[in-house]
């Protein structure tokens, strides 16, 4: 395909150089593969008339042609005049969550992703465990941190092996549906996450009417009912031409964009008492305390608060808002699209570190259960049992 250039007039629309290729996979299970190249033969076009090739396939959604995920490679060395080659791939990142209009992908913000998401399912897989099994970390805020782990952990799941699902399938569809469900539950738990956390920074003890399992209801039922009454509203809203997520037809995004926008802004106000709050226990407590190492505690229970409360998630607002803004101009990237994918494909990662990682009760336990299934003793278990076997004696003296 051409596209025309033209100055002081409107460009001609680009025009077909070679027969349309279409290529048909006969194994029920081919290799992945990155990306698929082409080569193009075409008489050459005449220079004065401008324009330059582009690599673009046939959306059958969309009845256009697209160049998302096709790129002009070199071509093979002593190519004849006359010949592109193509790669082409399906890439979608993590920023098509809050987009509000179709973005152009770059095979760096896939990458990105793909990483970052693979890392995460591991981390919040282990994060999970270590909320469940770690008789320390029992309580309500780490039950809250559980919730969040798993719902975070079928949606980034979800994303990872679904997203590219086959357009317009019943999986596809299905996929669609787990992601707006599983990502609507994790941030009503980031939410409740920022609730409980302003009560315990302004009450000190959470109130008694403040349970597990009203908790479980309202972080898991209304999404339910969101996502329910979301498909009654418009049942063709799950999927669309390039990716199974929700469609921007009707203003459907919205069903997810809407709460994500108030909970982001709930939870930063909540950020900001946090702080807030924090800096004022530290003058009162010790007033002594120098500026470096404030900064410092202040700088870790930042990190801890930001991962929990879905603070990456607000780069996401201005997703779509303008070309100039979210992808640069020409084959480049803006950062902010980068940033955006790496903070929050890489939120389970985060969460694993700052609440199980940097906790020292849950250190020892993991180092209990390596010391279990090696068969050693962990250290300090003799002078322990001696420490027991006195304290018996002397009570029974």
């Amino acid at each position: 395909m051409r596209e025309g250039e033209g100055e002081g007039e409107a460009p001609p629309p680009p025009r077909l150089l070679t027969p349309v290729v279409t290529a048909l996979l006969a194994r029920p299970h081919p290799p992945a593969t990155p990306e698929v190249t082409l080569s193009f033969r075409y008489p050459p076009p005449d220079p004065h008339a401008g324009g330059r090739p582009l690599c673009a396939f046939w959306e059958p959604g969309a009845l256009s042609w697209g160049t998302r995920g096709c790129r002009e490679v070199a071509p093979p060395p002593g190519a004849p005049p006359g010949t592109t080659t193509c790669a082409c791939s399906h890439l979608t990142s993590f920023a098509v969550l809050l987009a509000f209009r179709e973005l152009e992908e770059h095979w760096v913000l896939d990458a990105v992703t793909r990483a970052g998401l693979a890392v995460s399912v591991l981390a919040l897989a282990a994060a999970a465990a270590t909320f469940a099994l770690v008789r320390a970390l029992r309580g309500l805020r780490n039950s809250l941190h559980l919730h969040l782990s798993l719902s975070l952990l079928v949606a980034h799941s979800g994303f990872l092996l679904g997203i590219d699902s086959a357009r317009g399938s019943a999986a596809c569809v299905a996929v669609a549906v787990l992601l707006h469900f599983s990502l609507l539950a994790a941030f009503c738990w980031m939410l409740l996450e920022g609730l409980l956390l302003l009560v315990l920074l302004l009450l000190v003890f959470p109130p008694s009417w403040l349970r597990l399992r009203h908790l479980l209801l309202a972080a898991y039922g209304l999404p339910a009912l969101a996502v329910a009454a979301a498909a009654a509203a418009f049942p063709g809203g799950y999927g669309t031409s390039r990716y199974c997520w929700l469609s921007l037809e009707r203003g459907f995004r919205w069903s997810f964009q809407g709460p994500v926008c108030v909970i982001i802004a709930v939870n930063a106000i909540v950020l900001v008492i946090t702080f807030w709050k924090l800096v004022q226990k530290f003058n009162d407590i010790n007033p002594n305390m120098g500026h470096l190492r404030k900064m410092r505690v202040l700088a870790l229970a930042g990190a801890g608060q930001l991962c929990v409360l879905g603070s990456g998630w607000a780069l996401g607002l201005g997703l779509g808002a303008g070309p100039g803004l979210w992808v640069g101009a020409g084959p480049g990237l803006s950062p902010l699209p980068l940033l955006f994918c790496a903070l929050n494909a890489a939120q389970g990662l985060w969460i694993f570190i700052c609440h199980c990682a940097a906790q020292p009760q849950v250190r020892a336990a993991y180092r209990a259960w390596l010391c279990r299934a090696a068969g050693r003793p962990l250290e300090g278990s003799s002078s322990s049992a001696h420490t027991g076997n006195s304290r018996v004696s002397r009570q029974q003296l």
